[in-house]
């Protein structure tokens, strides 16, 4: 019988090393992968993950600092990237905690939501600064192309989100 002690601290240690990991993957080895005419995205289905076990306070965070990462190297939209993450997993732990269960069908309506709602937030951006509709519908293309081809990431990253909870979220416990 091994007591395993179950901290936020370590949780959050836990789910840096995940954000890290994300990051690099996302940044170097997989940045090369072309399906469909698009790259696959892992940090929305990392976010939503997250914040279906975390709530929107963690989810947001770990969007924030993932999207800051991004943003600091790969990104050509300064800051773009760490607001949209930061809403995809506020929104997102919010959502899941008030109205739903925290399971895979939560993370995968949330992250079709997710990818929606960046459609939405784009066109809603374009009316209201330019008003002009130039170029939204080749984008609303990428994002709903990049949502499904990206959608093989979701399982991994859900099994790893929820290992990291069940082992260190909780009360202690002995296993």
């Amino acid at each position: 019988m091994i007591l395993i002690e179950k901290s936020r601290l370590n949780l959050i240690g836990a789910y840096g090393a995940l954000g890290l990991a994300v990051f690099l993957l996302q940044t170097t080895l997989l940045s090369g992968w072309r399906i469909l005419q698009v790259t696959p995205v892992m940090t929305v289905a990392a976010v939503v993950c997250v914040a279906v076990f975390e709530g929107e306070v963690t989810g947001g965070l770990f969007g924030l600092f993932l999207g800051l990462a991004l943003d600091a190297t790969v990104s050509t939209n300064s800051g773009a990237a760490a607001l949209s993450l930061l809403l995809v997993g506020a929104l997102s732990g919010f959502v899941c905690k008030t109205f739903m269960l925290p399971g895979f069908s939560c993370a995968l309506v949330l992250y079709l939501a997710s990818y929606a709602a960046l459609i939405v937030g784009d066109l809603l951006l374009r009316l209201l600064i330019t008003a002009q509709l130039s170029g939204f519908f080749r984008v609303a293309e990428v994002y709903t192309t990049t949502a499904l081809v990206s959608l093989f990431y979701l399982p991994p990253l859900y099994y790893v989100a929820r290992r990291m909870n069940l082992s260190f979220g909780g009360p202690r416990t002995t296993e």
